[in-house]
This record gives structure tokens, sequence and C-alpha cells, in this order.
């Protein structure tokens, strides 16, 4: 998904261990990084947070 990208991304065995434990507490919303969480958090306070930080990452100069 960020191929070419700099970004340290988490590893796959860790994100697939953090997914199965929500999904066995009976959690609904699975957000599994740091990076994602804190997208999902902007777009629940408020969606055009959301658009805001995408645009901040792809067009910023």
């Amino acid at each position: 998904m960020n191929k070419g990208s700099d970004w340290d991304m988490p590893a796959p065995d860790g994100i697939a261990k953090i997914i199965l434990d929500k999904v066995e507490a009976g959690e609904l919303d699975i957000v599994p990084d740091e990076m994602g969480l804190g997208m999902f958090n902007a777009w629940k306070e408020e969606p055009s947070k959301l658009a805001e930080m995408f645009s901040n990452m792809y067009h910023a100069e």
C-alpha cells in the first residue's frame, strides 16, 4: 500500500496478532497501528480533519 515510501511500517505478524486479539475481545473498530489509529481518531472527531491530514501528507511542500 505504501510501496516506495520511507515510512516505518509495522511487521505483518505483529499486526495480525493485534487484529486477532481485538477480534477475540469483541472489538468492532480495529485499527492495528499507530498511524492508522491517529487517522481513525481524526475521522471520528471531524471527517474533514482526515482530508486535511492526507492533503498535508501528499501535497505539502
